[in-house]
């Protein structure tokens, strides 16, 4: 099984862009260098609760 960092690296998102992971020493849970978006969506079963980082693009 691999490794959350090893799997981040397999995963491809919208536009062919990787998942960024950085590890900050001392970071409690998770850190966000941009924004996040708190909403929900609906992906087709029913309403549910979403988050993104917003990208400055």
């Amino acid at each position: 099984m691999p490794t959350t960092l090893e799997w981040a690296d397999t995963v491809l998102k919208e536009n062919d862009s990787q998942i960024e992971i950085r590890y900050i020493e001392n970071m409690a849970h998770g850190g966000f260098t941009k924004p996040l978006n708190v909403s929900t969506r609906d992906f087709g079963r029913g309403t549910i609760g979403v988050s993104s980082v917003l990208s400055a693009v």
